[in-house]
């Protein structure tokens, strides 16, 4: 009976509260103080504290797991207006789900998972290092603007203005569009000066290296889940 209990409780938890807040555009550290308030209440269940990797620079950061229940309950305080998002993706989430009977049917399925995970991956990566090893040897692109990429992104209602959003909310860009170093430094971002002159100041320009287009399209990509094939 105990294996069954913990067997249930491995796949009734099906979603993050960082995801909740990615799908619901919520900022995940505004959010967390409200989740913890409800999480309190009776009836609510019990929550599990986990910590995942959040960016492309391996940072992580606390958060909590949820059940469908518990997940709705959460979206439904964070905007109401806009729960159909989340519970489409719980939809996604659950849906051909094989629910394990037995702990050692949880652990097998978790593991055939991760196998199948890791293979994806090894695929992706693969086709990745192609890409930007294109995208290196192409010089004669050049360096592309945000109003340029957001039209060869061809994604709706991802025009330059969101593009530059993107970046911003994910610590790609400060507020005056100038890089942040790291990124600098891996060869996504450089900065150019133009002839114009504001107060008698040199105007910079922030434009996408080829390597920088592939990384920015990858992660955009990745964050509305569209994905190009993989063949077998």
């Amino acid at each position: 009976m105990k294996e069954l209990i913990e067997a249930r409780s491995v796949e009734t938890r099906v979603i993050s509260l960082y995801e909740i807040c990615k799908i619901m555009e919520k900022r995940h550290s505004d959010s967390k103080k409200l989740a913890e308030e409800i999480q309190g209440k009776d009836g609510f269940g019990t929550v599990r504290k986990i910590r995942i990797v959040y960016n492309d620079k391996g940072q992580e950061i606390d958060t909590y797991s949820y059940t469908k229940k518990q997940a709705l309950m959460i979206g439904a305080r964070l905007d109401s207006s806009n729960i159909i998002k989340l519970v489409n993706k719980l939809e996604q989430a659950t849906q051909n789900f094989q629910i394990p009977q037995t702990f050692s049917e949880a652990l097998r399925l978790a593991a055939n998972l991760d196998e199948q995970n890791k293979k994806l991956e090894c695929k992706l990566e693969e086709k990745d290092k192609v890409i930007l090893a294109v995208a290196d040897l192409n010089i004669k692109v050049g360096e592309v603007s945000f109003s340029n990429f957001a039209k060869n992104l061809a994604i709706e209602n991802m025009g330059r203005n969101n593009v530059v959003k993107f970046c911003k909310a994910r610590g790609y860009l400060m507020d005056n569009l100038e890089p942040y170093q790291p990124y600098v430094k891996r060869g996504y971002f450089v900065r150019k000066p133009s002839k114009e002159k504001i107060n008698g100041k040199v105007r910079y320009t922030t434009f996408l290296t080829p390597r920088g287009t592939v990384w920015l399209t990858k992660n955009i990509k990745a964050e509305f889940e569209i994905y190009d094939e993989v063949s077998a």
